[in-house]
């Protein structure tokens, strides 16, 4: 076989192989792109329907109702309730509360989810049971009295089964169990004549459980984004009809339903439709869809050329090789060394100047950098450009790099304000792990990450007044606009930037939390006139700024105590610093 036959050979399997790459790549595109809409769809659609029957939303559904929920559903003795809701609704009818959610059950190995209607009523005094709708099979039933069938249905909650031997076609059509440590009497004064004859009068079937003041059904009610509002109306009410055979023992419910019409009825129309947000939604991703296809296309043309004029050159330098005697180098000057370049000149940093100050935002993070100005001489020692954090780090800084939140002062403690509060218990070790995946993204980009030296911190923190405050003087009754200390703070940390800032444009450069420096404290000994720095034994590191613990005379620029780098305080965490570096 000749080199041209086979290197035409090599560039049709090339452009096969892309070609197939291409395809399932689209394919998949479009397949997760839709996925996405159907699900949005349907949850739309079904919080059109639920609204125009008068529910409303519930963000979070209050945590007895489910605890409740999830250990009533939960059947298995043997494992761990892994039951969750979502897309809860809910609404006041008369006396009861009617709950319409999604539980999602994890306890298997796929998920699975149901549609519930809970009804929760005072007037209800129900034990517990599982009520179960008797499905047609040509299977075989199986021997109740086998051993295996014993041991099998003792790991499950709901496993006595209840007999009415007055109504047989009451069993023919349900299933009742209840659990072993109930008995038959207690439940069958809950199913009474009147019950069980409304059950049986019932067009449709349903599985329910009931306990306590509570009934639920599930799977019945399913909203698809066929369902109208009429359908859904009408599904709710046969349902709210049988639940109130059990709070009526049995009486007419027919008064009741009726009552509910109004409610039911009001702000139908209009509401089965889809949002023109949605809407706009799927045309965002059809657009996006056929940009990816565009993309992919063009990859694929641009990588087959290039495969293919690969393998021509190749072909054509093998036939045409020529020996030639490399001429001798030309020695070049070596280049004078570049000097770091500045924050601004920086890909991926937008900057601009605000209140006089020069900030930059750090995009993986959304990190504010407020530019120190070169110093030429001042009582801190630091002599180069560099940049600092204008706040101190925060929880959802920290969360979006390292995905976890060791702080004390967390969502359970402070809500969804959270976020903008400084992360604390983090060791001065758990910051260089935060620095070094940070400059793992900025690997040969010309800077570093890193917490401030004391030198660095004091020099932003003292705004170039040489003083011991950064409002530059001794007059205490301006600290409380500046910081958070312990006669202020109300014992825990607060959200940064709330207390004015210096004139640098820093927040909380002293007060709120402590901040870790990079440098390890030490000693100053004088020995014959002459000093001596002695480094801490421990290898403790300073310390910078005062916390919302320490007393208002703490609050300096100079007041430097020390920590071990492993300690974990809820007063404790960071600000960052950045230094350009050659890249």
């Amino acid at each position: 076989m000749s080199n041209t036959t086979q290197t035409r050979i090599r560039e049709k399997i090339i452009m096969i192989g892309i070609s197939l790459f291409i395809l399932i790549s689209l394919g998949i595109t479009w397949f997760v792109l839709y996925a996405i809409i159907a699900i949005k769809r349907q949850n739309a659609h079904r919080s059109a329907i639920l609204e125009g029957l008068g529910f409303s939303p519930v963000a979070n559904p209050p945590a007895a109702f489910v605890e409740y929920i999830t250990t009533l559903h939960h059947h298995v003795k043997t494992s761990k309730p892994r039951l969750k809701l979502d897309h809860v609704f809910q609404q006041r009818i008369g006396n009861a509360d009617v709950y319409l959610f999604e539980l999602i059950d994890n306890g298997s190995e796929h998920s699975k989810h149901y549609e519930v209607v809970a009804y929760v009523s005072p007037s209800l005094r129900l034990p517990r049971f599982l009520l179960n709708p008797v499905l047609p099979t040509k299977e075989a039933k199986p021997d109740e009295n086998s051993a295996i069938f014993k041991v099998l249905n003792s790991m499950f909650r709901y496993n006595h089964k209840v007999e009415f031997p007055d109504v047989p076609e009451f069993e023919e059509r349900y299933t009742l169990s209840i659990t072993d440590e109930q008995d038959d009497s207690e439940i069958q004064n809950t199913f009474t004549p009147p019950v069980t004859a409304g059950l049986l009068n019932s067009p449709s079937q349903y599985s329910m459980l009931g306990w306590g003041d509570t009934i639920t059904e599930r799977s019945r009610l399913k909203i698809t984004t066929k369902t109208t509002i009429e359908e859904a109306k009408a599904m709710l009410e046969d349902i709210l009809s049988l639940f109130l055979l059990f709070e009526n023992q049995g009486a007419s419910s027919t008064v009741n339903v009726r009552a509910l019409d109004s409610s039911l009825s009001r702000n139908l129309a209009g509401k089965n439709e889809i949002p023109a947000a949605l809407k706009t939604f799927e045309k965002s991703v059809k657009i996006i869809a056929a940009l990816f296809a565009i993309s992919f296309l063009l990859t694929g043309a641009s990588f087959i050329f290039k495969a293919v004029s690969f393998q021509k050159e190749q072909a054509a330098s093998q036939e045409e090789a020529v020996h030639e005697m490399p001429a001798p180098p030309i020695a070049t000057p070596t280049p004078a060394p570049e000097l770091p370049p500045k924050l601004p000149e920086l890909t991926g940093f937008a900057c601009a100047e605000t209140n006089g100050h020069l900030e930059c935002v750090e995009p993986l993070t959304g990190m504010i950098l407020v530019n120190i100005p070169v110093a030429q001489s001042d009582m801190c020692g630091a002599k180069t450009e560099y940049w600092l954090g204008k706040y101190e780090v925060t929880q959802e800084e920290w969360e979006k790099l390292m995905g976890t939140n060791p702080s004390f002062f967390n969502r359970s403690k402070l809500g969804d304000g959270y976020k903008r509060h400084p992360v604390e218990q983090v060791s001065w070790d758990d910051a260089q792990a935060f620095l070094q995946v940070l400059n793992s993204r900025y690997k040969d980009k010309g800077v570093k990450f890193d917490v401030p030296s004391t030198a660095q911190y004091q020099r932003g923190c003292q705004a170039g007044m040489n003083a011991e405050w950064p409002y530059g003087t001794r007059d205490a009754t301006q600290l409380d606009a500046y910081a958070y200390h312990n006669g202020n703070a109300l014992g825990s940390s607060h959200i940064v930037g709330e207390k004015a800032g210096n004139a640098f444009g820093l927040y909380d450069i002293i007060g709120n939390i402590y901040e870790w420096s990079r440098d390890t404290n030490f000693t100053l000994k004088m020995t014959d006139g002459n000093a001596e720095f002695i480094p801490d034994k421990d290898g403790r590191k300073d310390l910078l700024g005062g916390s919302w613990k320490t007393d208002p005379d703490s609050q300096r620029c100079t007041m430097i105590p020390a920590e071990l780098p492993a300690a974990r305080r809820n007063d404790v965490g960071f600000r960052v610093a950045v230094e350009p570096v050659a890249p």
